[in-house]
């Protein structure tokens, strides 16, 4: 079947495009007869899957990709018929006209009654139907000369004055829809222009090449390996290659080890996922003598690390990518500016993997007061200042609320049990939990989807075992929450704390706590990253008993991540209170505590031993014991 594009014709379809929109060629003959099909350049979708075919003359079958462009297929009488799932807009056309044409469709519900037996096809076709615009010209406009290609043109440009692909190194691959563009081999990037590019479909199969030219003879990029992997195993729109000096040279900085770290920069915020006080890890891998042979490295440092966005070859340069093209330059950006500052500061002696010493004097309660009542605070008796917390304390534990929400980790439990009994126990027995018979089978799938999800071929013979350990192993020491790794972790700690093995730690002032807010008429909820399963078992086999009867209800992170404020509106939702701030909101991780303000709901800040410090003025009221409560 002939597949192209619309916007350039070049640019040949493939059975992989067609796969990624739920469409594929189907081989044999229709069940039906006569004409069922809208034809013409109307836009529409239907309820149900269905298979066209051509049993007279030659169709146009347009369907949308998901960047709004236009795939064609060429469907003709004898040959195949195509399969189009419901949502894909489509349109359906005469291939020529004054020529007779006889287009028919199956769908589910057309194979069910057989042959139009009950109602006619035409008016089970015209039931269907879901039209996009009422008028064909409010469609997209198709555009004969892509605008990725001059993008495309345009980074490298802008890269090679920055200079991260100069002297014909480095590249840059942009995704749009179905189509991924990548630069070629060898040339100056500078001076590329929008017909030099390659195109290729998500497997990596090229569908259309530049023609050569005086002193051009195109070749794909050396990187297209690599730029998959990223696309694969990242779902990424863009990926860039960088040779900028202070990529090659910042992993001298890191001579012999796997990971560049930096900390308390204000331009980590603009990398995914990150925040100033987080420590930054971009893995680094040993460079090649050719490109495409580290492919396979870059791989494995990808699952690996499944949160970096980035990865560092040793003497050579940068890969790093992102959800978009803006994404992949921001991440670039930010990134080239951390190691810059990296050797910078190392070249000053100074360190940058240590939080910096603040000129605010220590002990400051309520941050949100400005730095002159900081430093009269400071000068103040110790007496003094534990009265001033104290009255600040109670104002704020004592007000009219409905429930009290508490975090996990490092507010009711040591983050040294999650950390170095919990984790290590579902690791090192997970293989155990594999073999034993005692894996729920619809955990296990649900394993192997994600592992498949991630760009991973999950084997089907003897090695699944070993496969399936490794994957749950890399996924929990990279702290990925993957809802199928956690239920696996749920049902092994289940076995572990039935069986004895584990009894889970809370806080001595946790119980007395939950018994005074329950006394109180107010109810006690749990919302952690682990599953609601994992939480109830941690409460109920507790080195203080069974506390489950002291707990309302339980919350992780299937209704929202825990450092987006919509997370914490839902919740309220779910607890019935009409206004947030009735809800009390107690965690050790103050992203989170800005996330739940934002959403409007009170938060206090945990001070345990462990936690990561907070900064000076971070705005929250804290608590280093709950006998307030």
């Amino acid at each position: 079947m002939e597949l192209y594009y619309l916007d350039n014709q070049f640019e040949r379809g493939t059975q992989a495009i067609l796969g990624e929109l739920g469409c594929r060629v189907v081989k044999g003959a229709p069940r039906m007869t006569g004409p069922s099909v809208e034809k013409g350049l109307l836009e529409y979708q239907c309820e149900e899957d269905v298979t066209l075919f051509v049993t007279e003359g030659a169709a146009f079958v347009d369907l949308r990709d998901t960047a709004d462009c236009w795939l064609r297929a060429k469907v003709v009488a004898g040959g195949p018929g195509l399969q189009i799932k419901a949502d894909v807009f489509r349109r359906v056309q005469e291939a020529v006209k004054g020529i007779p044409t006889s287009i028919v469709q199956e769908g589910s519900s057309s194979k069910k009654e057989g042959n139009g037996k009950g109602k006619s096809a035409a008016a089970a076709t015209a039931a269907q139907v879901v039209r996009r615009y009422a008028n064909p010209r409010d469609a997209f406009d198709v555009i004969e000369y892509h605008k990725v290609r001059e993008l495309t043109c345009e980074l490298c440009r802008q890269f090679f004055q920055a200079g991260w692909v100069t002297g014909t190194g480095g590249s840059i691959s942009i995704r749009h829809g179905n189509r991924i563009y990548m630069t070629p081999s060898g040339v100056q990037k500078e001076r590329l222009v929008p017909n030099e590019l390659y195109v290729l479909d998500i497997t990596g199969e090229v569908i259309d090449s530049p023609a050569p030219k005086p002193n051009f003879r195109p070749k794909l990029t050396d990187c297209s390996p690599l730029f998959m992997h990223a696309f694969q195993m990242r779902n990424a729109g863009a990926v860039l290659h960088s040779h900028a000096y202070s990529a090659n040279m910042v992993t001298q900085l890191f001579d012999g080890k796997k990971e560049f770290q930096i900390t308390h920069q204000e331009m980590i915020k603009g990398i995914a996922g990150h925040g100033y006080r987080d420590t930054l890890v971009v893995p680094i891998i040993e460079n090649t003598a050719h490109e495409n042979e580290l492919a396979d490295s870059l791989g494995e440092a990808m699952r690996q690390y499944p949160n970096a966005v980035a990865v560092l070859v040793r003497r050579h340069g940068l890969y790093v990518w992102g959800n978009t093209w803006e994404a992949a330059k921001r991440h670039g950006e930010c990134l080239h500016y951390l190691f810059d500052m990296a050797l910078q500061m190392s070249s000053m002696g100074f360190d940058f993997m240590t939080k910096p010493t603040s000129a605010i004097t220590a002990g400051c309660f309520d941050c949100s007061e400005d730095t002159s009542s900081s430093k009269k605070r400071a000068v103040e008796s110790s007496t003094g200042d534990a009265v001033a917390a104290k009255k600040k304390t109670k104002k704020a534990l004592t007000a009219d609320y409905t429930h009290v929400l508490f975090d996990i980790e490092g507010t009711t439990t040591p983050i040294s049990f999650v950390k170095e009994v919990l984790f290590p126990y579902s690791t090192d027995m997970v293989q155990a939990w594999l073999e034993g018979g005692q894996a729920d089978p619809a955990i296990v799938e649900g394993i192997k989807q994600q592992a498949e999800g991630d760009g991973l071929k999950v084997p089907s013979n003897g090695e699944l075992v070993a496969f399936l350990t490794k994957y749950v192993q890399d996924i929990v020491a990279a702290d990925r929450k993957d809802p199928a790794v956690k239920k696996a972790q749920g049902a092994i700690w289940e076995s572990g704390y039935t069986s004895g093995a584990l009894k889970s730690i809370v806080y001595d002032d946790v119980p007395p706590a939950f018994q005074r807010i329950k006394d109180a008429g107010k109810h006690v909820c749990i919302y952690s990253s682990g599953a609601r399963k994992a939480q109830r078992l941690l409460f109920q086999y507790s080195d203080h008993g069974d506390l489950r009867p002291l707990l309302s209800c339980y919350f992780d992170t299937t209704i929202g991540h825990k450092r987006e404020a919509k997370s914490y509106a839902e919740i309220a939702l779910s607890l019935g209170a009409e206004d947030p701030a009735t809800v009390l909101f107690v965690t050790d991780v103050l992203e989170e505590a800005q996330a739940a303000k934002e959403a409007g709901m009170h938060t206090i800040i945990s001070i345990r031993d462990g936690n990561l410090p907070l900064p000076k003025k971070h705005g929250f009221h804290t608590v280093t014991t709950f006998a307030d409560f």
